[in-house]
């Protein structure tokens, strides 16, 4: 098995490798044996990449932070695995995020008529399906045969899709945690010195078998991390392991063993969403779904580990109970949990003591029941920590989670009418705190959709895996009403906006007392031909904070963010164009301006070869003006950088495909200021402008 390793200098240093190759031979070996290229006969739109900047950037970008990699790598699972048109029922249609359930009904009914898609062209049928949407689905479905067969269990096992892939990631750079360290420097100041290589990595096994059987390992080691130290984990930092079976009887069940991510209602219970923000809500509008799915990202934090099961009840119900016991990441005072360590790193000793320090039993369920145009559910949750959890008290923190036990109850429900859905879901924690959120879509016409969503949640309310469409950072202390929408009011123009006012009832940690703020998206897409588009977006936010040195005073301090954007494709190639501006104001400071321009273009040469790359040249006056921008990657690695003070950044990638089944990847790229000396603070301290770096990917796939 391509490895996890450790590295010193430049040399890759591998340990346990019998233990390795003999997990590589158990899990490879069927794969050379039986495995078969499933062939289907995909029509894309569009790249992934672009994709990635004009969906996933664009809901990302909206709050100013795109730090969650789950969304993206699962999707880009998908993508690799896409649906075949044909034979996809309307739950797996309505997993891909930007199809509402009135257009995955259309899908539907057309393929009914029909009997079946012959090519994904016929996607110019369904009036409810816009430009955008049939080109993003065609990175996710294809047009394939209809015959369904049985299988027995060695069929299921055996002749899946396999993918086997590694990445390494490799400085040229030395942060100072790197460094060189006396004993007693280290014994005076243990927490300045990183204790593994410099190198990350990480090893992804995957196997499918259609939509019916999937399993998986990931194996991740961020630099800095010690490789299977003593006392320590069997080989990487991060292990994760799922396991999925669907049966194909008449009354199906699914089981999930492992690494799993839960969703019900609106998040305000259980909500690991992975993306649902404010422009998927405007432009979609509400699906209320509850779902299950493994997790396959490299998230240390979002996910519950165990066993989760789902069985449906006749033609109308279905039961889902699941139960997760997890070792998490805290800080102790004594045998107290003061608070959760959720970045994932342990890379020196400090990390190290407040790894795995509490462990969390949970255990919960819903029922749903649904009928053509309505469903209702209910359901809860109770968990119990193995320590007691109480974090110091201070009056933005007053009602957090405090003691060892945390349960909730909820329910659920959606109702589509013929030009409207409404759908909500109400939540209330042991302490009968409550929560609850409730959205109305319109369909006034193809060229109008409006969405409006109310909030409220108590200051009190505590629910640990919540996460629902608000904006606080944490599903508490919020009352909001957000309006929005996606029209097409002129000939090949697209506009999605949205307004958002809310308000906090209770102190926050950058303001004293009650405060709100208000939050403005609009966007403006002008596509006058397949080759060239036209995008302007426009971003305002603005909140109630402390003035600061006087925290009975408060201010609004707020940002306006303008991209302006054209892209232009022709036959294999394709360019973007991209100028950003962003301007942080304050009542009581002066503005703070940053401004970038940024350029990506990609292209394919022949069947094995791509490459794509990224120019950025930017200008801020410190952090609070900062930029973001997306980069291209290498598969499953996430990509939206941060943009602050005075720079260039470059990157490039190539992708070169050996065989159908085996392919590299190499990615560089180079960061420099023009007005600082060093890049980062303490242990992550490069004691010079630049930084570069190079990752290195094989993969392999049957």
């Amino acid at each position: 098995m391509f490895g996890i390793f450790l590295m010193k200098g430049t040399s890759f240093v591998f340990r346990r490798c019998p233990a390795l190759i003999g997990l590589l031979l158990l899990l490879v070996c069927p794969a050379t044996l039986s495995a078969q290229n499933m062939g289907m006969e995909r029509e894309e739109y569009m790249s992934w990449d672009d994709f990635v900047e004009e969906y996933v950037y664009r809901v990302s970008e909206e709050d100013n932070e795109v730090e969650n990699p789950q969304f993206p790598q699962w999707l880009e699972e998908r993508y690799a695995e896409p649906f075949n048109l044909n034979t996809a029922d309307r739950e797996e249609l309505l997993t891909l995020p930007f199809l509402n359930g009135e257009q995955v009904d259309s899908l539907l009914a057309y393929r009914h008529r029909h009997r079946t898609f012959q090519t994904l062209g016929e996607l110019m049928f369904i009036p409810s399906l816009t430009y955008d949407d049939r080109r993003w689905l065609s990175l996710f479905v294809y047009a394939g045969d209809t015959l369904r067969t049985s299988a027995g269990l060695k069929e299921q096992l055996l002749k899946g899709r396999y993918e086997v892939e590694t990445r390494w990631d490799v400085p040229f750079y030395r942060r100072a945690g790197f460094g060189i360290f006396s004993a007693a420097d280290l014994q005076k100041y243990p927490n300045r010195a990183y204790l593994g290589g410099r190198v990350a990595g990480v090893l992804r096994y995957r196997y499918r078998w259609k939509d019916h059987l999937a399993y998986g390992l990931t194996l991740q080691q961020d630099a800095g991390e010690p490789f299977a130290p003593q006392g320590g984990d069997f080989l990487a930092d991060y292990q994760s392991f799922y396991l999925f079976y669907r049966s194909s009887s008449r009354q199906p069940f699914s089981l999930w063993i492992g690494d799993y991510n839960v969703h019900i209602g609106q998040g305000l219970l259980l909500g690991h969403g992975l993306f649902a923000g404010k422009t998927q809500l405007a432009g979609v509008g509400p699906k209320g779904r509850t779902w299950v799915r493994p997790h396959t990202s490299t998230d240390e934090n979002r996910f519950f580990r165990g066993a989760a099961g789902r069985l449906t009840l006749g033609r109308t119900g279905e039961l889902l109970l699941f139960a997760s016991y997890r070792r998490m990441d805290g800080r102790l005072d004594g045998d107290t949990v003061t608070s959760f360590k959720t970045d994932g790193y342990h890379r020196t000793v400090g990390d190290w003591e407040k790894r795995r320090t509490v462990d969390c039993l949970l255990a919960g369920g819903h029922v749903t029941v649904r009928k053509d145009n309505w469903q209702v559910g209910a359901g809860g949750m109770m968990a119990r920590y193995s320590r007691i959890v109480w974090p110091p008290v201070r009056d933005y923190n007053r009602y957090y989670l405090r003691g060892r036990n945390a349960a909730g109850f909820q329910a659920d429900y959606l109702y589509r009418g013929r030009r409207w859905t409404l759908a909500g879901e109400g939540a209330a924690d042991r302490g009968l705190h409550p929560a609850t959120s409730h959205t109305l879509k319109l369909d006034l016409s193809y060229r109008a959709v409006l969405t409006f969503q109310g909030r409220y949640v108590s200051p009190r309310y505590v629910a640990p895996f919540a996460e629902t469409v608000m904006e606080a950072g944490r599903v508490q202390n919020e009352t909001g009403l957000l309006a929005g929408g996606k029209f097409f009011i002129l000939p090949k123009t697209e506009t999605l906006a949205y307004v958002d006012v809310f308000r906090f009832p209770h102190t926050t940690y950058r303001a004293k007392g009650p405060s709100g703020g208000m939050d403005i998206y609009v966007q403006n897409t002008y596509t006058p031909s397949r080759r060239l588009g036209l995008s302007l977006r426009y971003h305002y936010k603005t909140k109630e904070q402390n003035v600061p040195g006087f925290e009975d005073m408060k201010e609004h301090s707020g940002s306006h963010r303008l991209r302006m954007q054209a892209a232009y494709a022709v036959g294999n190639l394709s360019l973007r164009l991209s100028a950003d501006v962003a301007v942080a104001v304050r009542q009581t400071a002066s503005p703070s301006v940053g401004k970038m321009l940024s350029g990506r273009a990609s292209g394919k040469f022949g069947r094995r070869f791509s490459v794509s790359g990224f120019a950025a040249v930017f200008f801020t006056d410190d952090y609070a003006s900062r930029l973001y921008a997306y980069e291209p990657q290498l598969r499953y690695a996430g990509g939206f950088p941060t943009f602050a003070y005075h720079g260039m950044r470059y990157c490039c990638v190539g992708q070169w495909k050996f065989s159908s089944a085996f392919e590299a990847g190499m990615r560089y790229g180079l960061l420099h200021y023009f007005n600082r000396d060093s890049i980062g603070s303490g242990t992550q301290r490069i004691n010079s402008p630049t930084q570069n770096d190079i990752s290195l990917q094989l993969r392999w796939v049957l």
